[in-house]
């Protein structure tokens, strides 16, 4: 007998999905998620978020799971995960606790875990590709290509404290292995997208290009620490480098617990009280993600010197107490905002000066804060994400 079932789209708003399971009615991690009962439950890789799905609703089961793909259950009902940019496997129980069960195979880091499943006498098997860290990874991504964009970095704050050499390792020397195997493949240009935070606490704003960068966290440091690489190896090869440094990203899809826009989105959605690292009077460079995007496009066919850097920003600062203020208005609701003392290295004042840009791209941006928020809200809203306050305006 031949049987040939109809695929059916569940849901859909996302960036890339792996990893399904199945929870069945019972399993202690039901209570964690929106349905409280049997549901289905994956990864979106490039948002690093877990969902929760089950009759039209879709909801966040976790934030920040380092970009975790592959997911099963364990004979206990714990959700163990592959967490690609961590590069370890954990293990979430139904508190919501997540514990590292592996990051190392004979004393070395893991590369990248993608896939993973259980024995019935609990032994786990996980594969561990070379994905973006092995140099003949990124040798063949190379190949046949005129132009290189460099995006990924391990970047989450919370991470990264935890384990700082390994952001350095991650971000230097992924960077350090793609631009090798892009002067090795004959690739024309090279785009680097840095960040602002190498600058560290700026002397004025807003901050030049030019500007001496003195980071004052370890994500700058190895961002910063890439640039030099990225100076040094223009001047032995034959190719053109583009660094671009952006500031204080926020648009669709954004992860919410990440920056200042993040957490507040996070709190209108209903998922997080607002409890934000900084005082009111803290200064950020808010660029659209569209905008980010058009001054990366322009730079991959400008006419340009071998090595050339431009602020990816607005060009305007907002204090986060006029953050929070435009946001009650955009969404309607009264954000009741509370302060904490911010981790090390938090910057108090970033503002992009963007005349470089406009000068030789003739870019500029074309989102202003109110559009920008109003734009990220109406997406989280329509893909029906998480229910909460604005929901329920």
């Amino acid at each position: 007998m031949i049987v040939s079932p109809a695929v059916e789209k569940v849901a859909g708003g996302f960036e890339f999905v792996e990893g399904p399971v199945w929870l069945s009615a019972g399993d202690p991690l039901t209570a964690l998620t929106g349905a409280r009962a049997e549901c289905l439950i994956f990864s979106d890789i490039p948002a690093s978020r877990l969902y929760w799905y089950r009759d039209g609703q879709t909801g966040i089961l976790r934030e920040a799971t380092g970009q975790a793909n592959g997911n099963t259950l364990d004979a206990g009902g714990g959700l163990l995960s592959c967490e690609h940019q961590n590069r370890r496997i954990s293990r979430m129980d139904g508190n919501g606790i997540i514990k590292v069960l592996a990051d190392r195979f004979q004393g070395r880091r893991l590369n990248s875990p993608n896939d993973v499943v259980t024995r019935s006498d609990g032994m786990i098997f996980f594969t561990d590709p070379p994905y973006g860290v092995d140099a003949d990874d990124c040798h063949a991504a190379c190949e046949g290509m005129n132009v290189v964009v460099h995006c990924a970095a391990m970047h989450e704050a919370s991470a990264i404290a935890k384990d700082p050499l390994s952001s350095i390792e991650l971000n230097v020397t992924g960077t350090l292995n793609l631009l090798h195997a892009a002067i090795a493949t004959g690739v024309k240009r090279f785009v680097f997208l840095s960040s602002a935070k190498v600058f560290g606490e700026p002397a004025t704003l807003p901050s030049v290009e030019s500007d001496v960068a003195i980071p004052q966290n370890t994500y700058g440091l190895s961002k910063l620490a890439s640039e030099y690489h990225c100076h040094t190896l223009q001047a032995q090869a034959n190719i053109q480098i583009v660094i671009v440094r952006p500031f204080s990203v926020y648009g669709p899809a954004q992860e919410l617990d990440s920056g200042y826009v993040g957490m507040i989105l996070s709190s209108l959605l209903g998922n997080t009280e607002l409890n934000l690292p900084g005082r009111p009077d803290f200064i950020r460079d808010f660029v659209y993600i569209d905008d980010v995007i058009r001054l990366c496009s322009a730079v991959v066919t400008a006419d340009l010197p071998g090595i050339t850097i431009f602020n990816a920003g607005s060009g305007k600062q907002t204090s986060l107490r006029e953050l929070l203020v435009l946001a009650a208005k955009i969404s309607g609701v009264d954000l009741d905002g509370h302060y904490r003392v911010p981790g090390a290295g938090t910057l108090l004042r970033m503002q992009a000066c963007m005349k470089h840009a406009e000068a030789k791209l003739g870019y500029r941006p074309k989102y202003d804060l109110g559009e920008g928020l109003a734009e990220t809200i109406d997406w989280f809203l329509r893909n029906r994400l998480v229910a909460g306050k604005v929901a329920g305006k």
